[in-house]
């Protein structure tokens, strides 16, 4: 019997630029680095994750997934 395939996994961050309690948060320092940088080296550290988009507003969080993380964005 042959084993079947693997499924893709795919994960969509969706990361607002406006928050009413808290402007920017994703972008924001958050101790030596950002919310959208963490979530990104956390992401990107599970192995059966096999692509991530991030979609945003905000086309300074879409840089940083795309110059620093190489990952996919979708700008909305």
């Amino acid at each position: 019997m042959s084993t079947p395939p693997k499924p893709h996994l795919t994960v969509l961050i969706p990361c607002r630029s406006g928050s009413t309690r808290c402007p920017s948060k994703n972008s924001r320092p958050f101790s030596t680095t950002s919310l959208i940088r963490k979530k990104l080296h956390v992401l990107l550290s599970v192995p059966e994750i096999d692509s991530i988009v991030v979609s945003s507003d905000d086309l300074g969080i879409l840089k940083v997934a795309e110059e620093e993380f190489r990952v996919l964005t979708h700008l909305r």
